[in-house]
């Protein structure tokens, strides 16, 4: 993997998101049936998210990616930073319209929380 990769050290972290996001019964439940679950914790997903932002800042799929993140961490005001600061970012890939959009959809909805 290289370190100064925008592109592969954005898809590590959502790797990273992904394996932190299984529980234990199915981590177990898998390892059981399919061998060795993914390997990878929330900080793992962050530090490569954020080098991946650092690298090349304009890209919305980190921003969205990470404000997940933080979400699951319970960092409710670092992830609407993350999603407020997405919004003044170009678009630049197909996916960035919808990500935008759920973006908007969950900025709403934890307004309303």
């Amino acid at each position: 993997l290289n370190p100064n990769d925008q592109t592969a050290l954005s898809m590590l972290g959502s790797y990273y998101r992904q394996a932190a996001g299984i529980g234990w019964f199915r981590r177990m439940m898998g390892g059981t049936f399919v061998g060795k679950m993914p390997e990878g914790d929330y900080k793992d997903a962050k530090d490569a998210l954020q080098k991946a932002i650092t690298l090349d800042p304009r890209v919305i799929r980190n921003y969205h990616e990470l404000a997940l993140v933080e979400l699951e961490l319970g960092h409710k005001k670092k992830a609407v930073a993350l999603m407020e600061a997405a919004m003044d970012k170009p678009i630049l890939f197909y996916s960035d319209r919808r990500r935008l959009g759920q973006m908007r959809h969950l900025l709403e909805k934890l307004q309303d929380n």
